[in-house]
Formats: structure tokens, sequence, C-alpha cells
């Protein structure tokens, strides 16, 4: 999976896990850092929203020299101090979140006598070193970050899949607010509609990436 720098995300075909691993193994990949060069040519295919190439990507790491003592201590930062997040509720053009706005506030931030919540279990776990707190509120052009949380209109059934759907919302919340979506917060929870994901699937996320992707109503469940 790699993401371009408009904040849109594509899985690549040509890589599979035994490349990946290996990459991994001789240092030649991290999660999150390294740049990966697509081959000449590399397709757009406008109906599937995939990309199409024959080749595995080129590496472009930047961050290769640095030692391993100083790439511990920058992942420890990303999992220390203060973090804003942000809550995305989502209307399909068939299908909704179930879970209100307010209700996921207080779910994830807590309110309304919720002392279990993503922000005291996580505030919890880590000792006081990890606090999420709520993005802070923006008006959009036709809706509004409240509370931590919005609610987007992709213009797309619910069925185009997690991954179509995470990038039209990106594109969605670039449109309302005038930046990338990794600009509005530390984290961003995707809280998918039903029937975007598997009937079975729980929920997804990346190392080191602000996205987490969940189930519908599983955004607002203390796991």
């Amino acid at each position: 999976l790699c993401e371009t720098p408009s904040g849109m995300f594509y899985l690549v075909p040509s890589v599979d896990e035994k490349w990946i691993r290996r990459k991994e193994f001789e240092d030649d990949l991290f999660s999150g850092e390294t740049q990966l060069v697509l081959p000449d040519p590399t397709y757009y295919d406008v109906q599937t929203e995939e990309l199409i190439l024959d080749a595995p990507p080129g590496l472009a790491n930047p961050q290769l020299s640095q030692s391993p003592e100083r790439r511990r201590l920058k992942n420890l930062q990303r999992t220390m101090g203060v973090k804003e997040v942000l809550v995305v509720r989502v209307q399909a053009t068939n299908s909704a979140t179930s879970v209100s706005e307010g209700q996921l506030a207080n779910d994830v931030f807590g309110g309304n006598g919720d002392v279990n919540n993503l922000r005291s279990q996580y505030y919890d776990c880590s000792y006081g070193k990890l606090e999420f707190r709520k993005t802070r509120d923006r008006q959009g052009r036709s809706t509004e970050i409240r509370n931590g949380v919005v609610t987007v209109y992709p213009g797309r059934p619910a069925q185009i899949g997690d991954m179509r759907m995470t990038n039209r919302i990106n594109a969605v919340l670039k449109e309302e607010f005038g930046m990338k979506a990794r600009d509005l917060a530390d984290h961003i929870m995707y809280c998918m509609p039903p029937g975007t994901m598997s009937e079975w699937a729980v929920a997804n996320g990346w190392m080191n990436s602000y996205i987490s992707v969940y189930n519908d109503a599983v955004c607002s469940e203390v796991s």
C-alpha cells in the first residue's frame, strides 16, 4: 500500500508480501517513511481506481542513514505525548454510519458520564504518556468538525469498498477544509457505513500511518 503526495492510498499490484518482508529484513523498507519510485510507465485505471504497473517499484529512502537508536527514539515520539484525533462519520448514498456524531464523541473522547473510552484507555494503559484529544473545531464549506467528529458525504455507494471510500473521503475533506486529511489531525478514525467492509471485518490500520478504518459501530467499541 502506498500514499501519494495528494493523500490518496493505492495497492501496488506488483508487490507481494514476500518482497515486502525481504526489503524490511534488508533495512531497505520502513513503513511510513520509504518513498516508492513507480516504474515508467505506470497507469491509473479510472474505472477501478487502481494503479497498473508491470514491475516492482524502486525505493528512495532519505531516512536510511538514521542510526537504529535515532530511529527507535523517533518511533517513541509517535506513541508518546498529546495527539489530536478526528473521527469521521460517513453518509454514503445508500448507507450511513449507524452511530451519531454525539455518541462517537462520547465513546472516543468521553462525556455524558462515559468513563471508559478510547482516550481514557490509552491514557491509563500508557501511564499518562499518551493522550488523545479531539482535534479543534473547523467550519467547512458544507459540513463542520465539532467535538472531534465530522460527517462526510462522499457521494458514492457503500459497496465501493473501504480503500476507494477512504480515498473519496480524503478528497471530500480537502474540498471542505482546504487541506489534506493528514493535516487535520495526528490520527483519523474512519467509521465506515454498513456494506463498505466485508461482513466479518472489524478494523484495520497501517504501521506509522495516521489512518485507521472501522466497520461501522466498531468505532464506538472499547477493545
